[in-house]
């Protein structure tokens, strides 16, 4: 390990979020302590209060270094199809929803599954702090996607557009989690297959006749 910095720098900052990255996606915001982050990250307690000033803002940084680039991709591509002549497919939608975040962790390489279970435990954790942050990155992008379902799906009320669109996120974290020890006697398929199969099987899911 190397000696705990002192001078706070642009490098510091990332070998931060790096470091909490890896420790909330392990073992959960709750038992992430920022002794163990400045531990693994080389720098000391001062550094990290200097970039994110607490452990909650700190949680909150890492969530929105994955949502950004994720939520802008998903936003390019949305107003991609609002701009084509043709109205878009539900398969569409979900295709530009969903794979911008396939291929954020294919371009992370080794952050992929880290990153993947860290947002499988954000997202089941009840606190209400995380939530916030989560409805914070992800919220209005998700909203403009929910909007156009909303129209191609009539059939559906809002509770159950919401429980289907949220479910298309717990099949896609599922089907990307193949690294985690548990679920690696399911098997996993190639990346592009799986995309494919996700993207088909939530269509399926979000078209089916209404429940009520």
């Amino acid at each position: 390990m190397r000696p705990p910095e002192t001078v706070p720098s642009a490098d510091t900052k990332e070998r931060i979020l790096d470091a909490a990255e890896v420790l909330l996606a392990e073992n959960g915001y709750e038992a992430t302590s920022l002794r163990a982050v400045t531990q693994a990250a080389g720098v000391n307690l001062a550094a990290v209060n200097y970039h994110f000033g607490s452990k909650k803002d700190l949680l909150d940084a890492v969530i929105r270094r994955v949502a950004e680039p994720v939520s802008r991709s998903r936003l390019e591509r949305l107003e991609a199809l609002e701009a084509s002549s043709d109205a878009p497919s539900v398969e569409a939608v979900l295709r530009a929803f969903l794979e911008p975040v396939f291929q954020h962790l294919q371009d992370s390489a080794a952050r992929g599954p880290t990153v993947f279970l860290l947002l499988s435990r954000v997202i089941s954790d009840p606190d209400p702090r995380i939530q916030n942050m989560l409805a914070a990155a992800f919220g209005d992008v998700g909203q403009r996607f929910i909007e156009h379902l909303a129209v191609l799906l009539p059939h559906l009320d809002e509770e159950e557009l919401w429980w289907r669109f949220k479910s298309c996120i717990g099949v896609a974290i599922f089907h990307q989690s193949r690294s985690l020890p548990a679920l690696s006697i399911l098997g996993s398929a190639p990346d592009e297959r799986n995309l494919e199969m996700t993207i088909a099987f939530v269509t399926a899911g979000m078209s089916a006749p209404s429940t009520s």
